[in-house]
């Protein structure tokens, strides 16, 4: 009993597989060009590919947080696959905290002190990492809108036959 070896080469049989010897070694060359060829493709699919560069990305949950005029908490949940810094533009709101929920993801933590005044307002919380920023506008209602949102509304009182006088002026609150 003959064996065949790889490719046909090398047979003591002179018709491996029914095919005439020319045949085998047609075939024998072309498997070893084919296989020659595949390397490349064969190599390039390794574990150990550094060439693929994922692209930085941030991105905050939100881009605008109302709150009422008392001091409150609220957070600001972000992914991103770079190290984010944040900056607030106003000292009435503070960053009281910062949970990683991943690698990727982070919930920020955020306290304002109430508003007492008369006007609402406004702070920007600036998210950045790499070449990427995201802003978050957040805003703060006046202490008398709140008052009219639970049906208080302010009244101006003044002493009767006295000049005016700014000290005299105060305001109480009714419901109307």
């Amino acid at each position: 009993m003959y064996s065949t070896p790889l490719l046909g080469l090398g047979s003591k049989h002179p018709k491996p597989c029914g095919l005439p010897q020319s045949h085998n070694r047609f075939r024998a060359v072309f498997c070893s060009l084919f296989l020659l060829a595949a390397i490349p493709f064969i190599q390039g699919c390794s574990d150990e590919d550094d060439d693929l560069v994922e692209d930085d990305y941030l991105e905050v949950a939100t881009t605008a947080v109302s709150l009422t005029a008392d001091a409150q908490a609220f957070t600001v949940s972000v992914s991103a696959n770079v190290t984010v810094g944040v900056t607030i533009s106003d000292s009435w709101l503070t960053q009281s905290g910062k949970t990683d929920a991943s690698t990727t993801a982070a919930t920020y933590t955020f306290a304002a002190t109430a508003n007492s005044s008369a006007s609402q307002r406004t702070a920007t919380l600036t998210f950045s990492g790499g070449d990427i920023s995201r802003t978050v506008t957040v805003t703060q209602a006046d202490y008398l809108r709140q008052l009219h949102f639970f049906g208080l509304y302010p009244h101006r009182h003044r002493h009767r036959n006295r000049p005016h006088r700014a000290a005299e002026h105060y305001a109480y609150y009714s419901i109307w």
